[in-house]
């Protein structure tokens, strides 16, 4: 089951696209913060933001410390899967405007609020919390079959379901590429094994499976479709593409379909705003605004039929327009999981001006060119649990983050203020032996994405609301 482990994160790794998390560099415009010691345990309340230091909470803070949790710093605790926690209790929350948040921006001396700030941030909420995410093993063969076929009717409606282009990863089954004397990729020489070829093998056990597979490219079909996912689907790979944008981009209706389509691969870039922009945009099949397109996609996701009772939605956190000709656009959604109507806070890339990734699970794409449906998405985050969840009923403020983003970031420089976000962060994950007994530990966060004219600099500032911990990391901006 390790070796399994490791290869489903290898394998991620090849077949996404670039999903990206936090480095540690050093900063130009901000302070840093100093290691903690390997050894120390993890505190629910307490993040290190990438390995940084716990910080003592001021004296002066009204918020509830909250109290210290288990010990788990043995890397080699193996975790009995624990009961989940409760699956939809209420969070009632009122947000911010705009127009609110902006003036608490503006009162700070070196903020300034963008005219078209996002802004996602609760004046009052019942609770936040602190839990871990668990994660849930694979199905038996059989039962994964059925569930793969179950989920291909569902996004595939109508689409005849092939035998011959259903594969799987792990085992003998692999792909193996011939290459030019340059490295470059010149033709793929020998291809995943089919599962109706060693259906017998996989159902005893004698063959490892780690993925299912769904891929048209072989065959001479008009409307190809691709479908990979790990058992049950909506687990930590499930890759979709219904081949609309990918035939239009290649101005072929027979034309291979990839693994994931990228719009920026193959579209002309217009801009970026916010999932409640009203801006109307032009699809196949007419006109929608970007707030009703990042809805749809939401509502598309989210009913997607799950094996278990879920605990997480889907959040839409940006959309990106792209131009496929003066008559048409596309629609790019970056997403990532939502827990109690708070939405955990990927990232997309850090580094010390140039990008700095690793894998990172919890951030996701998607993208839409026709009104009523999506084409193909990375992420569908649809099969983790809650476990030993831990409510607070008081949070550091919003008000009380911004001082600190202020106090922290340089004084004599003005930083334009693009987002303001109360979201979920993740520790270190805590492995155990089988897949289901990894843990992610989570923690509430205020989220910030600031921009510096002087150096073209955009700054992601993180503050733990609980602790007032603070992180920043920035990227140059393209």
């Amino acid at each position: 089951m390790k070796n399994l482990k490791k290869r489903v994160v290898l394998l991620a790794l090849i077949i996404s696209c670039a999903l990206t998390a936090c480095s540690k560099p050093s900063n130009p415009a901000a302070t840093g913060t100093e290691e903690k010691k390997e050894d120390e345990a993890f505190n629910s309340s307490q993040s290190d933001f990438s390995e940084t230091e716990e910080t003592a909470v001021p004296a002066s803070t009204t918020y509830v410390v909250p109290e210290e949790a288990e010990d788990i710093s043995d890397m080699n605790i193996l975790f009995a899967p624990t009961e989940p926690s409760e699956i939809g209790h209420d969070n009632p929350r009122i947000d911010y405007s705009r127009e609110e948040a902006a003036e608490l921006i503006n009162k700070m001396p070196n903020l300034t609020a963008s005219d078209k700030i996002h802004v996602y941030a609760p004046k009052s909420i019942d609770h936040v919390s602190t839990f871990y995410l668990s994660r849930v093993d694979p199905l038996p063969v059989e039962e994964g079959i059925e569930n793969f076929k179950n989920t291909f009717s569902y996004l595939f409606p109508g689409h005849e379901f092939d035998e011959e282009c259903f594969y799987y990863n792990g085992g003998s089954s692999d792909i193996e590429y011939e290459t030019d004397e340059m490295g470059n990729i010149t033709k793929i020489s020998r291809y995943f094994n089919k599962i109706k070829d060693k259906y017998q093998q996989l159902v005893s056990g004698e063959e490892e499976m780690m993925l299912f597979i769904y891929n048209e490219r072989f065959t001479d079909k008009k409307d190809k479709v691709n479908l990979v996912a790990r058992s049950p689907f909506g687990n930590d790979i499930s890759i979709v593409n219904k081949g609309v944008a990918n035939r239009i981009a290649q101005n072929n209706e027979y034309a291979k379909v990839n693994e994931h389509f990228t719009p920026s691969s193959n579209f002309r870039f217009i801009k970026s705003c916010s999932p409640d922009s009203e801006e109307k945009v032009k699809l196949l099949n007419g006109e929608i605004s970007v707030k009703d397109a990042a809805a749809f996609y939401e509502d598309y996701i989210n009913n997607i039929p799950c094996y278990i009772d879920q605990f997480l939605t889907m959040s839409v956190n940006k959309v990106e327009i792209y131009e496929v000709n003066d008559k048409l656009n596309c629609l790019n959604f970056v997403t990532s999981p939502q827990y109690d109507s708070i939405p955990f806070g990927g990232v997309e890339s850090f580094g010390t001006g140039e990008k700095s990734q690793r894998y990172y699970l919890h951030l996701g794409y998607g993208h839409m060119i026709s009104t009523d449906d999506v084409d193909g998405f990375y992420g569908a985050f649809k099969m983790e649990t809650v476990v030993d969840e831990t409510q607070y009923k008081e949070h550091v403020s919003l008000e009380r983050a911004l001082e600190i983003v202020s106090e922290e970031m340089t004084g004599h420089i003005d930083f334009k203020v693009e987002s303001v976000r109360f979201v979920y962060c993740f520790n270190e994950s805590i492995s155990g032996y089988n897949f289901s007994e990894t843990r992610e530990p989570v923690f509430p966060a205020w989220k910030m994405e600031l921009y510096n004219e002087n150096d073209g600099l955009e700054y992601t500032c993180y503050v733990n609301a609980l602790s007032e911990d603070y992180k920043c990391y920035y990227l140059q901006k393209y």
